[in-house]
């Protein structure tokens, strides 16, 4: 007679709930918990949940989720700073930084203003800034005017962003103050940008210095080219 084999299977409970909400009695070893908030499934040991997956998400640096609720290995990719985040021994970890080479920022069309004293939002002339971070950038602007222009910019609550021509270099005019006296032709400058714990952007801003009744034309093909530099 044939040895006959009974197999006795083992069921095993799948619950889905914030990890906090996971059941912890009542359970068998095997049994699965899958945490909504923190997108990660579990494996109940006899004892505890243990991770037998990682988190992986992306979004702004602000959002990042709290490393010590994920297992080591999770990532986070922060679209704002470039940065690629991984958790290790609790705690997250930068493993990827963004490109430290220059980026340019071209503009895509003229841009005029008639009349107007009133320093206003260039149309292309903007980039973002992270905060704690410090920027050079460079603006070539190609001019064409009657009247003397003046230059600005907006930048995050406690940013410091000098400069001043690379002909005049030297001094270290308050950029959101303005700068000012610059005619048809082409304007160089140079600018050192400190920000505080603000991000936000960098955002050029022009007028007339005198509102005159006559064409000021900042010309497609003026650029700002910026680096990161801590």
């Amino acid at each position: 007679m044939a040895d006959q084999v009974t197999v006795i299977p083992t069921v095993r409970q799948v619950y889905s709930d914030t990890y906090s909400n996971l059941p912890t009695t009542g359970l068998n070893n095997g049994d699965m918990g899958y945490a909504t908030d923190r997108q990660v499934l579990y494996r109940w040991n006899g004892a505890s949940w243990a991770p037998i997956t990682v988190y992986s998400g992306t979004g702004a640096s602000g959002d990042i989720p709290t490393a010590t609720d994920l297992p080591d290995g999770s990532l986070y990719s922060e679209t704002d700073t470039g940065k690629v985040k991984q958790v290790s021994a609790g705690a997250w970890v930068t493993i990827v930084n963004p490109s430290t080479g220059w980026t340019t920022v071209i503009k895509a069309a003229n841009e005029t203003v008639n009349n107007s004293n009133s320093l206003q939002d260039d149309d292309d002339l903007v980039f973002p800034v992270s905060a704690n971070s410090i920027y050079i950038l460079f603006i070539n602007l190609l001019v064409t005017t009657t009247a003397t222009l003046k230059i600005g910019a907006t930048v995050p609550a406690d940013t410091t962003a000098k400069g001043d021509t690379i002909q005049s270099a030297t001094k270290t005019s308050d950029l959101t103050s303005g700068l000012s006296g610059y005619a048809s032709g082409i304007h160089r400058f140079m600018f050192h940008v400190c920000t505080g714990a603000n991000s936000g952007n960098f955002q050029l801003r022009w007028a007339q210095i005198t509102a005159t009744a006559s064409n000021s034309t900042i010309l497609k093909g003026s650029i700002l080219e910026y680096l990161k530099v801590g």
